[in-house]
This record gives C-alpha cells, structure tokens and sequence, in this order.
C-alpha cells in the first residue's frame, strides 16, 4: 500500500525546467548535428507542455511559430543557454493566444 502523498501546487511547479515562452540559444552541438540542420547560434522559443507528455518533454518552436522540435531537461542544460528567461505562468498554456512567429534579435519573451 502506497502511503506517500501526492505533490502539492509548489512541488509540482517545481518540476517544471523553464518558462513556457521563455528564448534559449544553442551553444553546443552533438554528434550528426549539423546533418539534422542545427548549427550554433541558433534561437528557439520554449513552448507550452503537452498535458499527455507532462513537462519531462520541452516542446521548442521555432522563429516561424512552428513547435519543432521536443527535447528533455539535461539536453536542455548540456547544450542550451537561457536568453530570455520567461514570467508566464501557464503551464499548458491554456486560455493563452498560440505562440507566433519571433523575431530572436528583437522579441522578449513576455
């Protein structure tokens, strides 16, 4: 029988690696990178959580609008930098306007 508790409001925003709508840049390439079309400098906006895939699983859209891309928190850490650091706090982004195309050298990510 399982006793523990399940995590309150605090500890499961804990979880939560970074701000939906926050900018991040990658700054350090892996193996075949290159061929998969990534090249440094290059600028994603971090979109909403999946409700199904839980925040394990950061959904990256690129400068057109498009969600491109999905990666997980140490791929995050090991081969992105945080530009712009985002305020929101919706999650999913639910009652949120979808996320637009940005321009990466003149958009905040508020």
């Amino acid at each position: 029988m399982n006793t523990t508790k399940p995590p309150n409001k605090r500890q499961r925003l804990r979880r939560i690696p970074i701000a939906p709508r926050s900018i991040i840049r990658l700054v350090r390439l892996w193996p075949h990178a290159r061929k998969q079309g990534r090249q440094l400098g290059q600028v994603w906006r971090v979109g909403y959580f999946c409700r199904c895939c839980g925040t394990g699983i950061i959904p990256l859209v690129d400068q057109h609008g498009a969600y491109s891309w999905t990666i997980d928190e140490p791929f995050l850490r090991r081969h992105f930098e945080i530009v712009v650091s985002s305020n929101e706090r919706s999650v999913y982004g639910r009652g949120r306007p979808k996320l637009l195309a940005f321009d990466p050298d003149h958009d905040d990510a508020a």
